[in-house]
């Protein structure tokens, strides 16, 4: 879901006729996707995956930290003298599960949230 979410921040972040307001507001729910708010993710072209699995499942790597990989395949319809040809690229995302603080009231509770890293 967070990876889907992330294909639609960056749609709109790359929307020229979507008001300023809603682009802002779509860099900064996407930036919170990423364990580190990661910038860099924001800045590339949009895309939309046909097929996203689990590469490697998630693994600890540290003491609140669970590490894993996304794959993940973009469709690029191409067409050569009138005859389409289908190609795809593949790609991957680093994943994390991450035990966070998080305010309820006057109590702090750890909760674990899932988290986008980088995209290669």
């Amino acid at each position: 879901m967070r990876f889907s979410d992330y294909c639609d921040y960056l749609r709109i972040l790359n929307d020229s006729s979507a008001a300023e307001p809603f682009r802002a507001k779509a860099k900064e729910m996407a930036a919170e996707l990423f364990l580190s708010g990661d910038s860099k993710a924001l800045l590339r072209k949009p895309f939309t995956a046909d097929s996203v699995v689990v590469a490697v499942p998630f693994y600890r790597s540290g003491d609140s930290l669970y590490a894993g990989l996304l794959g993940f395949r973009i469709p690029e319809d191409r067409s050569n003298a009138g005859v389409a040809a289908k190609k795809a690229t593949k790609g991957t995302m680093n994943i994390f599960l991450s035990k966070r603080p998080k305010i309820f009231g006057k109590d702090t509770l750890n909760i674990w949230g899932v988290f986008l890293g980088t995209l290669k």
